[in-house]
């Protein structure tokens, strides 16, 4: 015992702590206190609810420091559940908006794929209404030539005919 009635449980409480912790196999438990000296004889359980003193029992004052450091363990383990709770929803969370930030990216690759397409069907008809420009002008040269070509037959045969009805006037008076 420390003076004025208080008293420390440190090697008493990690022992029992530790058969929490580890889920001792064994029905039953033994800690020896090197504080106190006493053995304590516990039932396999998570709390360990049932505890049989082995020697005298301790006084009322440090009965009530170690249910107050139980309390304290319920405390911090309640607390730890919330905290890892926390911690998996923040976890999912992450998750989902991994998962829709890789859709998004997939999106964005997929759009860009499209963009690039475009561009080279914009750039192939781009090039076929070159190529039907030329071929357009082409036609209309080769035409105009073949019009002109005619045309001009055409004036050879006015022409020749006009030279045939003179020669005929020419006969047809000459003979008279």
């Amino acid at each position: 015992m420390s003076p004025e009635g208080t008293v420390s449980f440190t090697v008493n409480f990690v022992a029992i702590i530790r058969s929490w912790d580890n889920f001792v196999d064994a029905e039953t438990s033994c800690f020896w206190s090197v504080v106190f000296g006493r053995c304590i004889v516990q039932e396999k359980s998570m709390r360990c609810a049932f505890v049989q003193w082995i020697d005298e029992e301790w006084p009322p004052r440090a009965q009530q420091v170690m249910l107050t450091l139980w309390d304290m363990v319920d405390q911090f383990m309640e607390q730890s559940d919330r905290n890892m709770v926390d911690v998996m929803a923040e976890r999912a969370l992450k998750n989902e908006l991994k998962e829709v930030k890789e859709a998004l990216e997939c999106e964005k690759e997929e759009w860009a794929r499209e963009k690039q397409a475009l561009i080279r069907n914009k750039q192939q008809l781009h090039v076929q209404w070159r190529f039907s420009q030329s071929c357009c002008t082409s036609l209309q040269a080769m035409v105009k030539k073949e019009v002109a070509e005619k045309s001009r037959i055409g004036i050879v045969v006015l022409c020749r005919m006009g030279v045939l009805v003179a020669m005929q006037f020419g006969v047809v008076l000459k003979m008279k």
